[in-house]
């Protein structure tokens, strides 16, 4: 879940921060942090990490006049 006057992603149930929001390149993704590791974590490589190889993700953002 994600508050758009913040950056960081949560869980939708307890809250839990998972992330917070960054970009690379043109791309929205996940900056983890585990100890002193940071890595980012794109939306088809959680898909993957998720589901199994060869699985394809196809996001459709809202529409800006929220139709």
């Amino acid at each position: 879940m994600r508050n758009k006057r913040s950056n960081e992603i949560r869980t939708p149930r307890r809250g839990a921060k998972v992330g917070v929001r960054a970009v690379v390149g043109q791309e929205p993704v996940a900056l983890v942090k585990q100890g002193d590791k940071v890595d980012t974590l794109s939306i088809q490589e959680f898909v993957t990490a998720l589901y199994g190889e060869g699985t394809t993700c196809v996001v459709i953002p809202p529409s800006e006049n929220g139709r």
